[in-house]
């Protein structure tokens, strides 16, 4: 689910849930209040009401945190908040470390790290970093090319599926 509205983290999806319920709660109970019938059937639509509201949103957080994974370039699934694996060609094993312009990619003893902007996927789904900066690249379709005409992607701008296809990730600049 990496969505990117709210940065795709479900957290902040059920805190919007949350706030839609702490306005329309009272907004509820004011108009359950302003009816003509008994204290006790007021009360009684009140609880029905607020137990309406803890079901549905309930259902929406299990829904949204148990839909909020990703997938690796062969398919294994991931946990929000559990960093993806990106595979070198040689077996070699990097995770994305941070985000914005100080992102890294880092083996996992912390050996090997390089800047999250010039690390990049191939058409096979394997990461190359491109230390000597010769990649060129076309923001249009998010590609870049090298000397041979051979196709790159951002890495950090990748995701896969279950199978292991590989697509761009969705952003404002691709829709």
């Amino acid at each position: 689910m990496d969505n990117p509205i709210f940065g795709g983290n479900p957290y902040v999806y059920i805190a919007v849930l949350i706030l839609i319920d702490i306005i329309l709660i009272p907004l509820t109970v004011k108009k359950l209040l302003s009816g003509k019938s008994g204290k006790k059937k007021k009360a009684a639509s009140i609880v029905a009401a607020a137990a309406v509201f803890i079901v549905i949103d309930c259902i929406c957080a299990a829904f949204i945190i148990g839909n909020s994974f990703s997938y690796d370039r062969t398919g294994k699934r991931y946990d929000y908040n559990e960093p993806v694996i990106y595979y070198t060609s040689e077996g070699g094993k990097f995770t994305l470390n941070g985000t914005g312009d100080g992102a890294r990619f880092a083996n996992a003893n912390g050996t090997e790290s390089y800047l999250a902007e010039r690390v990049y996927v191939d058409d096979d789904g394997f990461i190359y970093f491109d230390v000597k900066n010769e990649l060129a690249g076309t923001k249009k379709d998010g590609t870049f090319t090298d000397a041979d005409g051979e196709k790159y992607y951002r890495a950090d701008a990748v995701e896969w599926n279950k199978y292991g296809d590989m697509s761009l990730k969705k952003t404002k600049e691709t829709d």
